[in-house]
């Protein structure tokens, strides 16, 4: 089952009565519910970082940044698990 298919189940079973949370209940859940990994494009990756593909690629270059899985002679992609273990060490180093 997808994760929002199942945060959709827990809010409809707290609106009807099966189960009773309050709301910061059902944020935790929701938000502990496993993430699929996904294969990000470039362009959805540059988006997701607000940075441009030459920057990317830079940092890659540098061993700073997640490196693409190559999934055809001409095409990669990257883990958006490791794209956002990345941001999360990002905001780590800011802090």
């Amino acid at each position: 089952m997808k994760q929002t298919a199942i945060a959709q189940y827990i809010v409809k079973a707290n609106e009807v009565g099966t189960y009773t949370f309050t709301q910061e209940q059902l944020d935790q859940l929701i938000n502990n519910i496993p993430k699929h990994d996904r294969a990000l494009k470039d362009t959805q990756v540059k988006e997701k970082i607000g940075i441009s593909k030459s920057a990317m690629y830079r940092l890659m270059a540098a061993g700073k940044f997640p490196a693409p899985m190559r999934i055809s002679e001409r095409s990669v992609r990257w883990s958006e698990k490791a794209i956002d273990a990345w941001i999360e060490a990002r905001q780590a180093e800011v802090k």
